[in-house]
């Protein structure tokens, strides 16, 4: 399970934010992450689920922050999986807005972003 007292972002992390996340429900639950951390420097997911009145979404918020990893997994293929899935989520986000984008400068800036992803690693650090 990934301990998210202990997540740590990489620098330029602030270059991701909750327009990454398209969904509403996702867009607001990342939009209270990224503010937790900007705070207090941690994330409690407690406080974030107890937010939402729905018993629906508490439900869908806490399945996103109690996904299990396999107990088999090094600490490596922990990152490596959730590094894979920020990619994954910064890269809809950019197709998305290279779809809609009718300024060219714009467009230079979402190449660029998608290109600066490979250099993306968040670590898990427990100290």
């Amino acid at each position: 399970m990934v301990n998210w007292r202990y997540l740590t972002f990489p620098t330029g992390w602030r270059d991701y934010t909750e327009d990454d996340f398209l969904d509403p429900l996702y867009h607001q639950v990342a939009a209270m992450l990224f503010a937790q951390y900007r705070e207090t420097k941690q994330v409690v997911p407690a406080k974030i689920v107890n937010h939402f009145e729905s018993i629906e979404d508490q439900n869908e918020i806490s399945s996103l922050f109690n996904a299990s990893l396999s107990e088999d997994l090094s600490v490596q293929e922990r990152e490596k999986a959730l590094n894979e899935t920020i990619i994954r989520i910064k890269k809809n986000s950019l197709d998305n807005a290279s779809r809609n984008v009718t300024d060219i400068g714009k467009l230079q800036e979402i190449i660029k972003e998608q290109a600066s992803l490979q250099k993306l690693h968040i670590s898990l650090n427990h100290g």
